[in-house]
């Protein structure tokens, strides 16, 4: 992602590597997003907009997941305050 954010005309290659990476990570929007800007130009036009298309139709993150996560988390640090307090 920096190599997106730093250079001043990103490669659009970078692009289709960040979606690739986003769809492994189950981020779809953000991988619409990047095969999008990939698209605009570059050598992989037909890939990225064949990947943003399929992208599209991915069922979208649940946010449920990071409220688990975060709860998970919670009762965690919970656990390790009293474990701390009673040796």
């Amino acid at each position: 992602m920096l190599a997106t954010q730093l250079a001043s005309a990103p490669d659009p290659v970078d692009y289709y590597l960040l979606g690739n990476a986003d769809v492994q990570a189950s981020y779809y929007n953000d991988a619409v997003a990047a095969y999008e800007k990939c698209a605009a130009s570059g050598p992989l036009v037909t890939q990225c907009k064949s990947r943003g298309e399929s992208a599209k139709k991915m069922p979208r993150r649940k946010w449920a997941g990071s409220i688990v996560c975060r709860s998970q988390w919670a009762s965690l640090r919970s656990w390790s305050r009293s474990s701390d307090m009673n040796p």
